[in-house]
């Protein structure tokens, strides 16, 4: 039990730094600094902690207790960060939804669902995002791909052609 409570006490941690700092300041790049809080930051954090409090690894069960742990941890925030991308963004499927909730029990047409849509809400959110996170550059009204949005690219051909998926869609 104390393996699980360490493993949610680290990512309850991220959390709410998280917060916090959303609050205060979002970071230009929010998934790498998502990435770097909850994978990096406090585990890191936590780990100093622990071994200058003296904290005994044999309180959790060993080190394949810690290790249990830090698998818990990882596991909740990749969770939580996936998640954050449909949060943060205007999601197709979370804006139906949430139409759908307030429209309660009289519903809603599919004409006015499709008419929530335009393509600026499909395109133009996702362009911005990757010209946020640096993967595009915006020079004028011509994108181009940066050198981190090519490796993006090539990580996503690679898992494609692993699936034995079509490029592109």
């Amino acid at each position: 039990m104390a393996t699980f409570l360490l493993g949610v006490g680290l990512f309850s941690a991220a959390f709410a730094l998280h917060v916090v700092v959303w609050r205060l300041h979002r970071p230009r790049r929010p998934y790498v600094a998502l990435a770097t809080l909850f994978l990096v930051v406090v585990p890191a954090v936590a780990a100093v902690a622990g071994a200058l409090c003296g904290v005994s690894p044999s309180l959790f069960g060993g080190w394949s207790g810690l290790v249990s742990a830090l698998l818990c941890h990882v596991a909740l925030s990749l969770a939580y960060i996936v998640t954050y991308t449909a949060i943060e963004s205007d999601s197709a499927t979370l804006t139906i939804a949430l139409a759908l909730a307030r429209a309660g029990e009289k519903g809603r047409s599919q004409a006015d669902i499709q008419n929530l849509f335009d393509d600026d809400f499909v395109i133009g959110a996702r362009l911005k995002s990757l010209v946020d996170t640096g993967y595009l550059r915006l020079q004028g009204d011509r994108l181009t791909i940066t050198e981190q949005g090519r490796g993006v690219a090539s990580l996503y051909r690679l898992v494609r052609r692993l699936y034995h998926l079509q490029v592109g869609g």
